[in-house]
């Protein structure tokens, strides 16, 4: 079913939340929830080191920072890399505040990356995905930021640097740092690449 919401723009979006504020917001802004909370969601698991309660606390911060910013919203700039950047504030408070840092897999996290499959060409799939998700562990928050943003989403490291807060230059050091490090921890854990 189609609402008269989901043709608009986020921009359009945003301004009828400030028009309809603080009643009936609820219809656009689920709109653009909708919109972006998946890119948001991959975001934070990355960030988070897929600790699923950390990212849903976050998840939910982030789109609430986000409703309340909406008044301080520039039109000129895309909402998706505004949206990254308090996503990525959010993340980084948490882990300043948590002891979870450093969090290790434990199985239900293995479990969800990847389901459970008998056929070996599958197995040996999912062994170089969990293989692969343990290396983007070894990067640090910023690291794991750049690569996701770069390589997963596909953005400029104009875009990128932008969300992250830094110079373009900064997040191609960032970048250079991550695949290092990964390149380290693939070979580690017997992936030579």
């Amino acid at each position: 079913m189609m609402t008269e919401f989901q043709e608009l723009t986020d921009v359009e979006l945003i301004q009828r939340c400030l028009e309809l504020r603080p009643d009936g917001v609820h219809e656009p802004f689920e709109e653009l929830y909708s919109r972006h909370v998946r890119v948001v969601l991959a975001f934070l698991r990355r960030l988070l080191n897929y600790d699923e309660h950390a990212v849903l606390d976050a998840l939910q911060e982030s789109f609430v920072r986000l409703y309340r910013a909406l008044p301080n919203f520039k039109q000129d700039r895309s909402l998706r890399p505004w949206l990254l950047t308090i996503a990525r504030n959010v993340s980084l408070d948490y882990l300043k505040h948590s002891s979870r840092n450093e969090q290790c897999f434990d199985q239900s996290t293995m479990e969800q990356i990847a389901k459970d499959d008998s056929s070996n060409e599958e197995r040996q799939a999912k062994e170089l995905e969990e293989m692969m998700q343990r290396a983007l562990l070894s990067l640090n928050v910023d690291e794991r930021a750049i690569f996701h943003l770069k390589n997963e989403l596909g953005l400029t490291y104009e875009q990128a640097s932008e969300i992250l807060g830094c110079s373009v230059r900064t997040a191609k050091y960032r970048m250079k740092a991550a695949l290092e490090r990964l390149g380290r921890e693939l070979e580690r854990l017997g992936l030579g690449v």
